[in-house]
């Protein structure tokens, strides 16, 4: 039976999305995150799918949620890559979190 996430999993995935935005705001290439929100996603919403909502090239460009997601699927959207590609513990499929991202104007689908 896998394990969930260690107590301290939260405040680092927080600490790496932080992090990339401070990292990104140095290049003025790239853009970075006005705001991000990550917390654990509500228990009562185990077993339920929710597409991403929100981003660039939508009627809400400058505000993006992922509800009820892993950090698989955060992965593989991050990195262009399929889920089956990323290996890791078992926790990566099954913690999920729900995270809110408030994107600068102007942002395009490429860079966000």
């Amino acid at each position: 039976m896998s394990k969930g996430p260690r107590p301290g999993v939260v405040r680092i995935v927080a600490l790496a999305v932080i992090s990339c935005a401070g990292v990104f705001a140095q290049s003025a290439a790239t853009p970075a995150f006005d705001a991000a929100s990550v917390k654990p996603a509500d228990p009562k919403l185990a077993g339920r799918s929710f597409p991403m909502a929100g981003g660039p090239g939508t009627s809400v460009p400058g505000l993006a949620t992922f509800t009820n997601v892993s950090l698989n699927n955060i992965l593989a959207i991050a990195y262009g890559v399929r889920r089956y590609q990323l290996t890791g513990p078992a926790w990566l499929d099954s913690a999920r979190y729900t995270l809110a991202l408030k994107i600068p104007p102007e942002t395009t689908k490429e860079q966000y």
